[in-house]
């Protein structure tokens, strides 16, 4: 059975930064991944707002981030968690299992999709889940919002102030989002609603051109647009992580400053964690500090001479 004194679930950048972090203190650190390094993170085609890397596309930033891991002895572990036992210090993996002495829960989340089947084909070339990341390639054109919540409107508000045209789909005629909210968009001549319908169809070639609302009469109405801000929410990975760490009313893990959780020796980074601002940056800045100290609680509190 392989042993860490860091375990890391998730290689996006909360991962990868603790994993360095981790590394570079001294521990043995094991990243555990179950598809590509980088996350979401790899779907930013240009990052203009993270320090220093003037237009690197995210994908770039996550391999270079991946090989600055390696570089300081992270080892990486192509696989799936299924369970993890604070107990035990174990991690159950489905190619088997992994002991830790300290642990960061890097999972991050998963948007929530509109369920068009080619949906998937025109990420990236149209179709975005984070306006403020891609929001500036859209300049003077025009962009569709799918939800009706408070992210829905206040990326709305914010596209308004690039793009020529924004059109906010919503399925029904109430709104979940704050008052104030509606009302802005309500009185920003950029923007239209178009209610009572759901996004049934994406077209394009080799990028979108047009969406098809279908609507609850069974009318259809195709809006010709250059992309689509799919904002209906999203929803944490936690679903392997036992009861006994304390999540919010909506699934995120609380933690304290220390990024550390209500189990002792275990640690949360990245968007997966109760926050209000989730970016590439604030994922690096919780996986930096989560690193540090979970390596500190790992190297001062198991005598490393002896097995667990």
């Amino acid at each position: 059975m392989k042993e860490y004194d860091v375990l890391i679930i998730g290689a996006g950048p909360a991962g990868l930064t603790a994993g360095i972090y981790a590394a570079r203190a001294g521990a043995k650190v094991g990243i555990v991944e179950k598809s590509a390094p980088g996350g979401k993170a790899n779907l930013a085609n240009d990052l203009e707002n993270y320090m220093g890397t003037d237009g690197i596309s995210g994908s770039d930033l996550m391999i270079k981030s991946f090989s600055q891991a390696e570089k300081y002895g992270a080892e990486f572990i192509f696989d799936e968690v299924t369970g993890v036992f604070p107990d035990e210090n174990k991690a159950v993996l489905k190619g088997g299992d992994v002991k830790y002495k300290s642990l960061i829960l890097a999972v991050g989340t998963y948007d929530r999709k509109t369920g068009v089947e080619n949906e998937k084909d025109f990420i990236g070339r149209g179709v975005s889940y984070c306006a403020v990341c891609d929001g500036n390639f859209f300049k003077g054109k025009t962009v569709v919002v799918a939800g009706g919540g408070n992210t829905a409107f206040k990326d709305a508000l914010y596209l308004a102030t690039i793009a020529n045209k924004v059109y906010i789909v919503h399925r029904r005629e109430g709104f979940r989002a704050e008052k104030i909210l509606v009302e802005r968009a309500k009185n920003n001549e950029k923007i239209d609603f178009v209610l009572n319908g759901v996004i049934g169809a994406f077209h394009g070639n080799e990028k979108l051109e047009s969406v098809d609302v279908k609507f609850k009469d069974g009318g259809v109405k195709t809006l010709e647009t250059d992309g689509v801000f799919v904002a209906l929410g999203a929803e944490p990975e936690t679903g392997f992580i036992p009861s006994e760490i304390k999540k919010d009313d909506k699934g995120y893990i609380v933690t304290d400053d220390k990024m550390q959780t209500s189990v002792k020796g275990i640690f949360a980074a990245g968007d997966v964690r109760e926050k209000n601002l989730r970016q590439i940056v604030t994922a690096s800045s919780d996986g930096a500090i989560a690193g540090q100290f979970a390596a500190e609680y790992a190297l001062e509190n198991y005598d490393n001479r002896q097995n667990m």
